[in-house]
């Protein structure tokens, strides 16, 4: 008996400590973790393409969670997975955009299942190449729903065409805009 509520100790001050990390994710402190892991190499460690290609960043974009709101709001926070401030498309940690045929397609490295923050004396501190506490079989099952949810209907394979036609036309406007 003594064991198990020991046990339950352990996981309760573990799982308090994930969800302040996660509250004070716009303030984490790197852990120095030597003099060659630079913010450069960690950049290119949250961001650098891996070769993989999970769908078009304009699709990701424009599904939606069973509630209506954006697939991707919140950087996937729900499923464990940590925002990017450096990232300008406002991925999460591990999570790349490359063009491929000159389609921007959304992938992942091994950032994203590891990276991780921590709560110390209410100071969220980021360890990279740790193990994250990410929920993939929900981040997979839930985009699985979300797709299946705009195969199901007419009207909602509607509405996705056109909020995927909509990203694009801004994208495209932009660049165009941007151009001298």
């Amino acid at each position: 008996m003594r064991v198990i509520v020991q046990l339950w100790i352990v996981a309760v001050v573990f799982f308090t400590l994930a969800a302040g990390a996660r509250e004070a994710a716009s303030q984490a402190l790197a852990i120095d973790q030597g003099p060659d892991w630079t913010t450069a190499a960690r950049n290119d460690f949250y961001t650098r393409d891996q070769g993989s290609r999970i769908m078009p960043l304009s699709w990701m974009q424009a599904l939606q969670q069973p509630n209506g709101t954006p697939f991707l709001e919140a950087n996937l926070g729900r499923y464990g997975y940590l925002p990017n401030p450096a990232d300008v498309r406002g991925m999460p940690v591990g999570f790349t955009v490359a063009s491929q045929d000159g389609v921007d397609t959304i992938g992942m490295t091994c950032a994203a299942c590891h990276t991780r923050e921590i709560d110390v004396q209410g100071a969220a501190l980021r360890i990279d190449g740790g193990p994250a506490i990410v929920d993939f079989q929900g981040f997979l099952a839930d985009l699985d729903t979300a797709v299946g949810t705009v195969l199901a209907t007419d009207a909602a394979f509607t509405g996705f065409a056109t909020r995927v036609f909509t990203i694009r036309l801004r994208r495209t406007s932009r660049r165009h805009c941007a151009k001298p």
